[in-house]
């Protein structure tokens, strides 16, 4: 049996807010969700985390089999949003029609945030400003795994991921995702943007069969 989610919240995580805990979520919807920042779920974790593991050996959320449909931020991370050294991971997830007023589409990534996404979707999501699909700030060096990005929309720029802004707080370190063996394609940036994948200043990635 397949649990469904819906929820609002004026500020982070409308469907589910994670403080320094690391649920096991799966079999689930989230949808309808709405909140100004991770419209369905907002992970935070705190500065002394070490490769998104607690000083006590906690790990990072994680996400199995999980659909994450029509859900909105006003900002940033229409359904999903990791800060402040959080891995999470998801895992057979699919990220279907969300939006968001501002970037990330579907998913928000800042402050070295680098959750694994593997064997999951994101199709038809939408950021007002960029990154349709994905958005990257902040040194964050995300896994992309045997994942299909398609039929994505941003105003601006990366219609299915944008890999966005860093600065000194971060050690000056660019982001820097890998791709393996996935497929980024058929993405829309309706300002004459980079159509499936942005990249700002030194931003790079690492892409393997992709």
């Amino acid at each position: 049996m397949m649990a469904e989610l819906s929820a609002a919240s004026d500020e982070t995580g409308g469907g589910m807010l994670n403080y320094r805990t690391a649920p096991w979520v799966e079999n689930c919807v989230f949808a309808h969700n709405s909140a100004g920042k991770g419209g369905a779920v907002y992970n935070l974790m705190a500065n002394d985390d070490v490769k998104g593991v607690f000083a006590d050996g906690t790990p990072s959320p994680a996400f199995v089999n999980v659909g994450f449909v029509a859900n909105y931020a006003s900002e940033r991370g229409g359904a999903f949003a990791n800060d402040a050294f959080t891995y999470s991971s998801c895992s057979r997830c699919k990220f279907l029609g969300n939006a968001c007023g501002g970037k990330g589409g579907a998913v928000y990534l800042d402050f070295t945030s680098s959750p694994a996404f593997e064997g999951s979707v994101f199709e038809h999501n939408f950021a007002l400003d960029a990154g349709g699909a994905i958005a990257a700030d902040g040194s964050s060096t995300f896994l992309l795994s045997r994942s299909v990005v398609t039929r994505n929309t941003a105003r601006l720029a990366g219609g299915g991921i944008y890999l966005g802004t860093y600065g000194a707080v971060h050690g000056g370190a660019t982001n820097l995702p890998r791709f393996h063996w996935c497929r980024i394609e058929g993405n829309t940036a309706t300002w004459n943007g980079e159509q499936d994948l942005y990249y700002f200043a030194k931003d790079d990635a690492f892409i393997w069969h992709s």
